[in-house]
């Protein structure tokens, strides 16, 4: 079997500055759930610090954290992870950074599919109060409230570096965030519309 085409949905290459929300735990909007009384569980997924921002993407100069003493951005996570008393996340990041580091394009036409429109996390900003066993007021920015547009848009660079064509279908508002547009009908139609013309 060849394969001619893919649909990606929600292209995660970098992520989004909530996955530091690990660090003092979070309750994802739970509010009868004490943060703290997770910490030790979320800080254990690896993956929180794999899905952290990438510096092929944000600049050693953008803020994610703000903190009651210091700022952090992509080049100062070891420095991040020590402050918050957890140097086994920066660890954790070292061992999962070039998992997709330098993703080759795939050679064969793309649509790259997700929503938008929906507040995502774009910095997380730390009171002296807050720091750091306390959730922090968040600075919000676009994206599908999970993944910020930056993340999602990701998969176009990809147009550079192939002959195929790379299709970016996004849908905005509340029924397209990370996942509700699961149950969005025009999402479905779309997969319909490219599955069935090829």
């Amino acid at each position: 079997m060849l394969l001619y085409s893919v649909l990606f949905y929600k292209y995660h290459h970098y992520h989004t500055p909530r996955d530091v929300c690990s660090s003092p735990g979070d309750n994802l909007g739970v509010f009868v759930v004490n943060p703290l009384s997770v910490r030790r569980q979320q800080r254990s997924f690896v993956s929180s610090a794999w899905l952290l921002p990438y510096d092929t993407y944000w600049n050693k100069s953008e803020v994610l954290v703000t903190g009651p003493y210091r700022n952090y951005t992509v080049h100062d996570y070891q420095q991040f992870f020590t402050d918050v008393d957890f140097p086994t996340g920066y660890n954790m990041r070292l061992d999962t950074a070039s998992l997709i580091g330098s993703l080759a394009a795939p050679g064969v036409e793309m649509h790259c599919v997700h929503g938008r429109g929906v507040n995502t996390p774009q910095r997380l900003i730390y009171s002296q109060k807050q720091w750091y066993d306390y959730q922090p007021d968040v600075e919000f920015g676009d994206g599908d409230g999970t993944v910020n547009i930056r993340s999602l848009r990701a998969c176009l660079d990809w147009r550079r570096k192939q002959k195929q064509p790379i299709t970016l279908k996004e849908f905005e508002g509340a029924e397209s965030e990370h996942i509700t547009i699961l149950r969005h009908q025009p999402l479905w139609d779309y997969i319909r519309q490219v599955v069935t013309q090829g």
